[in-house]
């Protein structure tokens, strides 16, 4: 009986020791929240939105000439503090000022052209032309008779006579194609890479000599055909007499025509054409002075010269960057990584706090521009901010890094 009581005792013992062993159940996980990172900035509070950022010039301009060359002066370097107006490079300008002459006398002859075209006839020329018409006239009338009276046979006299008029006839024809050869006379001159010709008596004055080349003409082919008909022998003498009259009427009808045209007066088309080659001159030249003028490179506004591209005598040609200039008492802040999620709730106006590391100084501004268009860096998709400073601190520099916090309106 003691024995059992005693293994009764022992198994509850040892029951109640293996229960103290057991292990407790494993408590649930609770899930661990993480606080939202603070704004980089030393002042900057968990409201708004943070972007980085780089200080920039209000204004920048890479200045170059409109026109090839070659540098003939270099004013400025770098670091230079320049105002608007000053002349900050030059071209060498002896081709260009020789484009100017060029146009200039190409302007002065064509007004010459348009102020014959516009001038009426000169009483003199009508004068020497009407004695020219009746004299052409009166030696038609003489040969007119001598046609419808001919005398057999030729004197040696006659024969002379009609040798010597085709003399005098040949030298006029000859001295009347020089003076018209003279007129068709052009110049080739050199004008912005190109040749253009330049005739300066083409016009009233070279249609005067053509009249006056083909009634020469006329007659050295009348004064032929009389002396061929004298020689030919007496049966011929109506031949003769037929030339003589050819000739006559040939001169008359030149010197009436050339009469006709100077009492008609200056030609409207002729007129139009010459104003238009005047208008045309004048705005070559214009052309000309504006290049000459754009061979100065000069500051399109007050600024800092940033940047220098070229050397004395170095050749550049249109658009080659050979200045930089830039507004440094102007500065601002472009974000950089501004994204489209956050680009939304800025509006122009809001205030922002801008931390500029290099200086550990913090500045005040407002937004002052968005970005219409975005930018893709990363894969992400960003829109620049611009930040004006409410004051500039004299330490601030171009392409300093800074951190933004834009205020929530």
């Amino acid at each position: 009986m003691m024995k059992t009581r005693s293994l009764t005792l022992l198994t509850l013992v040892l029951a109640v020791a293996m229960g103290g062993c057991r292990r407790a159940p494993t408590p649930t996980p609770m899930p661990v929240v993480t606080a939202p990172p603070t704004p980089s900035g030393p002042g900057f509070t968990g409201d708004g939105i943070v972007a980085s950022g780089k200080v920039v010039p209000e204004r920048t301009a890479d200045l170059s000439f409109t026109t090839p060359g070659r540098i003939a002066t270099l004013d400025a370097r770098r670091g230079d503090e320049v105002q608007m107006g000053d002349v900050l490079a030059t071209l060498e300008m002896d081709l260009l000022q020789g484009e100017v002459k060029i146009a200039e006398a190409a302007l002065k002859t064509a007004e010459a052209d348009l102020a014959l075209a516009r001038a009426g006839p000169r009483a003199e020329e009508v004068a020497v032309t009407e004695a020219r018409l009746r004299l052409s006239e009166a030696a038609l009338s003489r040969a007119q008779a001598e046609r419808s009276h001919p005398e057999l046979g030729a004197t040696g006299a006659e024969v002379a006579a009609a040798q010597s008029q085709v003399a005098s006839a040949t030298a006029d024809r000859l001295a009347a194609d020089e003076f018209h050869e003279k007129t068709m006379e052009c110049v080739d001159v050199k004008w912005k890479g190109e040749v253009q010709t330049i005739c300066p008596l083409l016009g009233p004055t070279e249609e005067k000599a053509r009249y006056r080349w083909h009634a020469a003409e006329k007659a050295l082919d009348a004064a032929q055909a009389e002396l061929d008909a004298l020689l030919a022998g007496g049966s011929t003498e109506l031949q003769a007499a037929q030339a003589r009259a050819w000739s006559a009427a040939a001169q008359r009808d030149a010197a009436q025509a050339e009469l006709e045209a100077l009492q008609a007066g200056p030609r409207v088309e002729r007129v139009r054409v010459a104003e238009a080659a005047v208008a045309q001159a004048q705005a070559d030249v214009e052309v000309a002075l504006v290049t000459l003028g754009q061979a100065a490179l000069r500051a399109p506004f007050d600024g800092v010269v940033v940047a220098v591209g070229v050397e004395p005598s170095e050749g550049v040609q249109p658009a080659q960057a050979v200045l930089t200039l830039a507004d440094l008492d102007g500065l601002r802040v472009e974000t950089t990584d501004l994204t489209e999620r956050d680009v939304a709730d800025v509006a122009v106006g809001q205030e922002v706090t801008v931390y500029i590391e290099a200086l550990d100084i913090e500045i005040v501004g407002r937004v002052d521009a968005i970005a219409l268009q975005a930018n893709t860096i990363g894969g992400d998709v960003v829109f620049t901010v611009t930040i004006v400073l409410d004051g500039q601190p004299p330490a601030l520099r171009w392409g300093m890094t800074a951190e933004v916090q834009i205020a929530s309106d």
